[in-house]
């Protein structure tokens, strides 16, 4: 007879209990006080450097560049030969558009290899020029603040209008330019005061749209194509163009984003853009969101009746197509009515307000074109008589 705990059952049982406490010891850290096991500390982030967002926290828009911030009135200096600004001045009376080399500077920042032309057609005030300022002609990984371009525009001796109708754009949630004004100084002499406006392309594409929403095909006044252009894809572009309905289309498009754009338009309103039958603007092909419209150029709102229609005599593409279906015609009744009702008079005087105090030194010395605050009041004038027609007609569809 076995003994009790000294028979083969007790020592297996304890061999057992022994292996098992053994197994676990020897996972601790050796190290420790009788084999305790020990944790690792939790990780710490060092000061100053907080971690980056996760990507699904990121919105866009993304804000302006600084060097369009609306509290800036930045200083762009440029350096041109004698020869090349003449030149320049030729171009501008003969419509052509030649880079020409500069020296670019910013406080105290410099750009060698910068070059500058001429923008736009005929000049609406005197003899002032716009410029393109291009930091990637010579380098295509040429950027400044992150930018390819800078485009200074004169506005038709109109320096707060754009200004004032890009922020409404982008009060209504679209994809708009960046705006603010801009001093140029050429050859030491300060030139002239401009609308510094944001430039659409892939630069203004990723701070919309972000690095999934980038890549796709822009078409300037919905024909010419100014990304991808190597490829030279029109496919998309002639299938949204040759959509037989509106079921069609919508396929294709971003019919809830265009209609937004399409009645901050029609609101404000415009002379030369999409929705008075005009060319300024841009169409682009999103990855996945499909064709929508992008403002451009609207140097000309607030300056005819304040009565202007609603809809215009003419539509273009697609424009007719999605409001001759009722329920799109409905969607966009309901653009036109958050539209008017965003068009909040207190919060435009405020900006011209501001902008002007912002604004009124340089403009007083700018020796090409003289504004004063009579030019800030006709702007305030005109918004107030628009809102008051918009108020009357805001309900009665008809009347539009």
């Amino acid at each position: 007879m076995n003994t009790p705990g000294t028979g083969p059952s007790g020592s297996a049982r304890s061999y057992a209990l022994l292996a098992v406490v053994g197994a676990v010891l020897g996972c601790s850290d050796a190290s420790s006080p009788m084999g305790a096991p020990t944790l690792d500390p939790p990780f710490v982030q060092p000061p100053g450097e907080p971690p980056p967002p996760p990507p699904s926290t990121v919105s866009y828009p993304l804000a302006c560049a600084d060097l369009y911030a609306d509290g800036a009135l930045p200083t762009f200096e440029i350096e041109i030969s004698e020869a090349d600004w003449a030149a320049l001045e030729q171009d501008r009376l003969e419509g052509e558009e030649i880079y020409y080399p500069v020296v670019f500077r910013h406080e105290g920042e410099v750009v060698t290899n910068a070059m500058m032309r001429l923008r736009g057609g005929n000049s609406r005030c005197g003899d002032k020029a716009q410029f393109a300022i291009a930091f990637n002609q010579v380098d295509p990984r040429g950027r400044f603040h992150g930018l390819r371009r800078l485009n200074l525009d004169h506005g038709g001796c109109r320096l707060l209008h754009e200004r004032l109708a890009m922020s409404f754009m982008r009060d209504l949630g679209v994809p708009a330019p960046c705006v603010n004004n801009a001093r140029l100084v050429v050859n030491g002499r300060y030139y002239g005061l401009f609308v510094n406006l944001e430039h659409v392309n892939q630069d203004f594409l990723e701070r919309s749209f972000g690095e999934e929403g980038d890549d796709g095909n822009l078409y300037k006044g919905g024909l010419y194509l100014r990304t991808n252009e190597q490829a030279a894809d029109y496919s998309g572009l002639e299938a949204y163009r040759s959509a037989p309905d509106v079921a069609s289309l919508a396929a294709l498009a971003d019919l809830e984003a265009s209609i937004r754009e399409w009645a901050g338009e029609a609101v404000l309103p415009v002379h030369d853009n999409y929705w008075s039958d005009g060319w300024n603007y841009y169409l682009y092909d999103h990855p996945t969101r499909g064709f929508l419209f992008i403002p451009n150029d609207i140097d000309m709102p607030f300056t005819t009746a304040a009565s202007q229609p609603i809809l215009p005599a003419a539509l273009q593409y697609p424009a007719g197509m999605v409001l001759a279906d009722p329920v799109w015609r409905a969607r966009f009744d309901e653009a036109v009515r958050r539209a008017i009702a965003a068009y909040d008079t207190d919060a435009f005087d405020e900006r011209i307000d501001r902008w002007w105090a912002q604004i009124a030194g340089a403009a007083a010395e700018d020796p090409h074109a003289i504004y004063t605050a009579g030019d800030a009041e006709e702007l305030r004038w005109r918004v107030h008589v628009r809102r008051e027609w918009l108020l009357e007609v805001a309900d009665d569809p008809a009347a539009w």
